[in-house]
């Protein structure tokens, strides 16, 4: 029997809990490899040093937001790396499908390598209508990319038009060939609530990734499919205003040393249009595994595209809660998606999951890949 146990109930006990807890969480994730920093421009009501450390563990919404921190940083991962893709990636990937993206693209060679400069930025607004309330979303955000792509002992040229690299896909052997990145994202929000303002976030992104590519198959169906090994090091920003009521929050997320991200796309061969792309499998670390981290593991979770529109259409990450020492899960989240749908339950009681509702998850946006 699966117990009901809503966001919106644990939301209604006030900013405090989330935001201690958030506060607490940031703190336990002070480590060696990736260094987080959490800072409030006012402290909660009814914060005490001597606050349990367990409201991290045991608030669904923190576990939910934590789970949902690795899902947009595996689907950043799908777009920063795109071999074509000059788009905004999964930062913009909750904005309206009339969003107006405006986008420079250039490369140059440099030292046998094809350097690829990305600039993009995008305006627009959306309308959701939750529970009879209306919420209107104003959206400004702009993303700045950098793509080196390297293989050793080989030149990278530039495309023709000086807009990509020039890979000879028809190669049988991509040993050596690699691609690295860095991006910087920041994305405003302004949400009205039925007419009235409700709340700002800031987002911001910097990035780190490296792609080594391992295969180019041709399917034999009229498309074909890469393969790519990814590691990322990620550090995100959220400043949120609300009510006037305002906190920062800064953290990062990894792949674990010994389990990168295993990504395959799919595409058409005629027109280079994208049939899919899937997270295989892979573990990002929130956190660090010498202290308390969160552990998101992949399995297939996969994005499905048509000529105008995509959805995550299928698979499932697991994020375990540690806590330093321990070996056990203090805390165990899964995330289902189903056809566009995801499904969020609490797993932590194998015998005894808890829906976790009201999920404000980030839907596909066909021109976040384009």
């Amino acid at each position: 029997k699966i117990r009901e146990d809503p966001l919106t109930a644990i939301l209604e006990k006030g900013n405090k809990i989330m935001r201690l807890s958030m506060h607490r969480l940031c703190k336990f994730l002070l480590v060696a490899l990736i260094s987080v920093y959490c800072s409030e421009t006012e402290e909660p009501r009814g914060f005490t040093s001597g606050a349990s450390n367990n409201e991290a563990y045991t608030s669904n919404s923190i576990a939910a937001e934590s789970t949902m921190i690795s899902v947009s940083d595996a689907m950043d991962s799908l777009t920063d790396t795109n071999t074509f893709s000059s788009s905004g990636g999964n930062l913009f990937l909750t904005a309206a499908k009339d969003l107006t993206f405006e986008k420079q693209k250039n490369c140059e060679t440099a030292d046998n390598n094809a350097v690829v400069n990305i600039n993009v930025t995008i305006s627009g607004e959306s309308l959701i209508t939750r529970k009879s309330n209306e919420f209107q979303k104003n959206i400004e955000g702009n993303r700045k990319t950098v793509r080196t792509w390297s293989w050793e002992n080989q030149e990278v040229p530039c495309s023709a038009d000086s807009k990509h690299a020039s890979i000879d896909w028809s190669a049988t052997d991509l040993e050596g060939l690699r691609t690295s990145i860095t991006t910087t994202k920041t994305r405003n929000t302004t949400v009205n609530k039925n007419g009235d303002y409700f709340r700002k976030v800031t987002r911001k992104v910097e990035a780190t990734r490296s792609v080594t590519w391992l295969s180019h198959v041709n399917n034999g169906d009229g498309t074909f499919t890469r393969t790519k090994s990814i590691t990322n090091q990620v550090t995100r920003t959220r400043d949120v205003s609300k009510k006037g009521k305002d906190f920062s929050l800064k953290y990062a997320i990894a792949t674990k040393e010994d389990a990168p991200l295993a990504i395959s796309v799919t595409r058409n061969t005629a027109d280079r249009k994208l049939v899919s792309k899937k997270v295989t499998a892979g573990s990002l670390i929130f956190g660090n595994s010498n202290s308390d981290y969160v552990l998101s593991e992949f399995s297939n979770l996969t994005i499905n595209f048509s000529a105008d529109s995509c959805i995550v259409n299928s698979g499932k990450v697991t994020s375990s809660f540690f806590k330093e020492g321990e070996t056990e899960p203090v805390k165990k989240i899964e995330l289902t998606a189903s056809n566009g749908i995801y499904e969020v339950l609490d797993i932590t009681d194998i015998e005894n999951p808890v829906i976790i509702e009201d999920l404000d998850y980030e839907s596909c946006n066909i021109k976040s890949f384009k």
